[in-house]
């Protein structure tokens, strides 16, 4: 969780940093590892239909995923 947490930040800093150029780059490639959009729509959606409208895009659903996994186990 901490990784994903500070590579958001990174990315965050990176759009500030090169605007329009980093934000084009980043809708075309994959955020930390390269999964196909279909196979990352089919993990998020548990995530998703839980949180519903709470988020705005799939990044931000991510870095929610490993703590969803982490209350998991709790249960």
């Amino acid at each position: 969780m901490l990784i994903i947490s500070i590579a958001l930040f990174e990315e965050r800093k990176l759009v500030e940093l090169y605007g329009e150029n980093y934000i084009r780059y980043i809708n075309k490639t994959s955020f930390m590892l390269p999964i196909p959009k279909i196979v990352l729509r089919i993990l998020l959606y548990p995530v998703k239909s839980v949180l519903g409208d709470f988020v705005e895009d799939d990044k931000s659903i991510m870095a929610a995923v490993p703590f969803f996994i982490y209350l998991s186990n709790d249960l």
